[in-house]
């Protein structure tokens, strides 16, 4: 399958073999939100709920999955 994954401005065109791809997910849509993403995901991550912060969580990783919009 064919992915165009967004990068500084462009789109850059990643091929996945189909048997490697489990799925394309896509955000929900957020309605009445007051607060840019950016912001949403700057707040989330500095204050996790129920887990532990990012670099601590990320000091034990082995692999990492990266989403980007």
């Amino acid at each position: 399958m064919k992915l165009d994954i967004p990068y500084l401005g462009r789109k850059l065109e990643l091929e996945v073999p189909d048997a490697n791809l489990l799925a394309v997910a896509e955000p929900n849509e957020v309605e009445g939100g007051a607060l840019d993403a950016k912001t949403l995901i700057a707040q989330a991550v500095a204050h996790p709920l129920d887990s532990p912060s990012l670099v601590d969580f990320l000091a034990r990783a082995k692999r990492l999955l990266v989403i980007m919009k």
